[in-house]
Formats: C-alpha cells, sequence, structure tokens
C-alpha cells in the first residue's frame, strides 16, 4: 500500500503517439501557487426501474473526467502561449514585453506529469484539454487560473486517460 503525498515536479509536453514510449522532452512548469488540486466526480446513476420490484434491473453508469486546477502565479510572458494560446511579443528599446491574450478561449492539448515527494512516482494524463483564463483576488497576485481535463487518447488500439506509476521498476 502507498500513501502519495507532496507534489514535488510537474511538467508537461506535446502528447506522445505510443502509449509506451513517453515524450523526449517535458516542459517545467514552475510558479504555482499552493493549492494545486486533482479531482474526479462521481460517476452519475441511470436505473432502469422495475415496477413490481424494489431493485432495479440494471444500473447503467457513466463515468466524468479526471479534473487538475492549479493557478499559474510566478511565470513569464513566454511561457503563457505555449499553455494558453496567444502570442509572446519580445520587446525592443523603449517597447515592453508584452503578451496579447487569444481572441477566444481555445484550449491547448498537453500530456501532464505530476511526480510526488513519497509513495507512488507520478500520475500521467495523456491528453489534458487546458483552458487558462487570467484571475487576481483581492490582496493576490495576478494568476492564470488553468483547468486540465482529461480527454480520450486512442492509442494502439486503446483509449487511455491517465496513469499512476509507481516508485518501484518492475514491481
Amino acid at each position: 500500500m502507498e500513501t502519495t503525498v507532496k507534489t514535488i515536479n510537474f511538467q508537461y509536453a506535446d502528447m506522445r503517439t505510443e502509449v509506451d514510449t513517453p515524450p523526449a522532452t517535458y516542459t517545467p512548469c514552475t510558479g504555482i501557487l499552493k493549492g494545486l488540486t486533482l479531482a474526479m466526480a462521481d460517476p452519475t446513476a441511470k436505473t432502469i426501474d422495475s415496477e413490481i420490484f424494489a431493485h432495479p434491473f440494471a444500473t447503467i453508469y457513466q463515468g466524468k473526467p479526471l479534473v487538475m486546477k492549479f493557478e499559474l502565479t510566478n511565470y513569464a510572458l513566454q511561457d503563457l502561449p505555449p499553455l494558453v494560446g496567444g502570442t509572446y511579443t519580445a520587446g525592443v528599446t523603449g517597447k515592453p514585453n508584452t503578451y496579447d491574450a487569444p481572441d477566444d478561449i481555445t484550449p491547448t492539448f498537453h500530456e501532464w506529469k505530476v511526480s510526488f515527494q513519497s509513495g507512488f512516482d507520478s500520475l500521467v494524463i495523456f491528453k489534458g484539454e487546458t483552458i487558462g483564463v487570467v484571475k487576481k483576488d483581492a490582496d493576490g497576485a495576478l494568476n492564470v487560473s488553468v483547468t486540465v481535463t482529461t480527454m480520450l487518447l486512442p492509442l494502439g488500439g486503446k483509449n487511455y486517460t491517465y496513469r499512476i506509476n509507481d516508485s518501484v521498476i518492475g514491481a
């Protein structure tokens, strides 16, 4: 049994093309405000009820996606376009660096890897629909609030959503 705690590494990459071949390069995603969450809502249940019996004939379950939320607080403007779209322009003499938001909220898609200090090694989201919006709480920093929702990634005749990797190789 494992108790998995404390995120120690958080990174993203282009989505893989083969399930057992991880991306060649991950980009570290640092500057995250405390409060990164991973959650999956309870599935919905639909019953096929009986007129005569107290128990249903069948129950059909539909799962919900795994959703990860975090606030990016300490970032450079050039970090934003790969994550949430938009355009970065490097400043020149007399003009500042700029980030121009996309015309509309458009998701980007990445593989995400969350590594842990203790317990299981990591959780990998194979295809994460990534949406970021600017946010500033009272007495807080200018953040980019990011939501990553798992999507199905079909590889090798099977659909993948996420994987938990053990810290012990070959166990």
